[in-house]
């Protein structure tokens, strides 16, 4: 019997894979605050909006949690998705694809990341195998090879710095709109025109996400694999990364509405002066 592709073959100790793991996860997590200026602040409207986006993206991540659970609940189950998951790494490197050099078992933990020597390294929960969820971060792996644009916005970095900042460039682009489209009598249309610049300004990381990984990922799945309820459930993780152009589409909005209300107000100021 062969060995499984994700077996362990490393020298390195359980503490220090636990280490780059908690390094890595700290690096990802690590997001710079801006600072956004007063005229940024979103009304009390535009708050609630974004608290609900942050419930959707809670939803998500419980959803895929909770189908990793009904996994490991069921020995035949993790038993035939672990021998998909090993077909579907077979098959990706049947494609020509560059091989990852380390897979690292930890539960809840799916990601890809290159290390500073160019080697890839694959974290997966082998606890609830999961053949889509293994192809979508081999296609990380594969656009850490990549030129096309879309592995650009992951390699470069632009991506996840777009995704990071999604709430102030889209704030700044409703306010910018606002008061563009305001000098031709149509400040409503600028806030939104700005707004939706704005979104896509900050899609960089859901771009390459969803687009990108997950585009990939469908051409690597085994033909056992149920391609529609692998997409839905790489929609649904793709999703989390679309709540930050969407809360940068309703900061744009708010902040857009709160320079036409100054402009109405400072107009009537005058008339009446």
């Amino acid at each position: 019997m062969s060995a499984s592709p994700f077996d362990i073959t490393s020298d390195l100790s359980e503490e220090e894979l636990q280490n780059i793991v908690a390094d890595e996860i700290m690096r990802r997590n690590r997001r710079p605050q801006p600072t956004v200026a007063p005229e940024a602040v979103p009304s009390v409207v535009g708050a609630g909006s974004l608290l609900g986006k942050d419930i959707v993206h809670g939803k998500l991540i419980d959803t895929l949690l909770g189908e990793f659970e009904n996994i490991r609940n069921d020995p035949e189950r993790q038993a035939r998705q672990f021998d998909q998951m090993e077909r579907t790494y077979q098959q990706y490197l049947d494609q020509g694809n560059n091989p990852v050099e380390l897979f690292i078992p930890k539960k809840d933990t799916w990601a890809a990341w290159q290390d500073p020597q160019g080697n890839d390294v694959v974290w997966y929960d082998p606890s609830a195998p999961h053949a889509a969820v293994m192809a979508h971060e081999l296609g990380h792996v594969q656009m850490n090879h990549s030129d096309d644009v879309l592995s650009q916005l992951q390699t470069s970095g632009v991506g996840r710095i777009s995704g990071n900042f999604a709430l102030p460039i889209g704030a700044a682009a409703g306010a910018a709109g606002a008061y563009i489209g305001g000098n031709y009598n149509r400040p409503r249309v600028g806030a939104a025109l700005g707004a939706a610049l704005g979104a896509l300004g900050g899609s960089g990381n859901f771009a390459y996400e969803l687009g990108g990984a997950s585009g990939r990922a469908m051409d690597y799945l085994p033909e056992d694999v149920d391609k529609e309820d692998a997409y839905g459930d790489l929609f649904r993780a793709g999703m989390t990364y679309g709540m930050a152009p969407a809360g940068g589409l309703i900061a744009g909005l708010t902040t857009g509405a709160i320079v036409n209300a100054r402009r109405k107000a400072r107009m009537a100021g005058q008339v009446f002066s």
